[in-house]
């Protein structure tokens, strides 16, 4: 049991980092940009959030983050794009899609990490910048 609380707390401070740095950024924006962009849920099975939202009015998937992991290990960027799932019907979370996993949205649940094939993707009409380490102040 200790174990599992130990890695949720670790998801919470990770997630709250994401929705503080989003919010960063925002903050940033001015008024009239972060206004002007329209943001949609779109469904789907098994897609890739990016091409996926290349096929709506919706052009852009929103970005989440990178993963600096993957581009130490391969030399790339692979950035997190935001969507949402159900896992075991216990209500839709935000979790992530990323290019070398991209046909799952994760997200966490009862400790653990766990995907679904069935899921939203967060589209936007505009493209919103990719949050970087040196966008937060601290």
């Amino acid at each position: 049991m200790f174990f599992h609380v130990k890695r949720i707390d670790k998801y919470v401070k990770i997630f709250g980092q994401i929705i503080f740095s989003h919010f960063v950024r925002l903050s940033q924006l001015r008024t009239s940009e972060v206004a002007r962009a329209d943001m949609k849920w779109v469904e789907t099975i098994r897609g890739y959030c990016p091409t996926l939202c290349q096929k709506t009015d919706y052009k852009f998937a929103v970005p989440g983050g990178i993963n600096p992991k993957a581009t130490k290990a391969r030399g790339s960027e692979s950035v997190y794009y935001v969507c949402a799932t159900n896992i075991a019907f216990a209500g839709w979370r935000i979790g992530y899609n990323i290019d070398y996993q991209s046909q799952r949205c994760y997200t966490g649940f009862r400790g653990s990490e766990h995907h679904g094939v069935h899921y939203f993707c967060q589209c936007s009409n505009q493209e919103i910048p990719l949050i970087t380490n040196d966008m937060v102040t601290r």
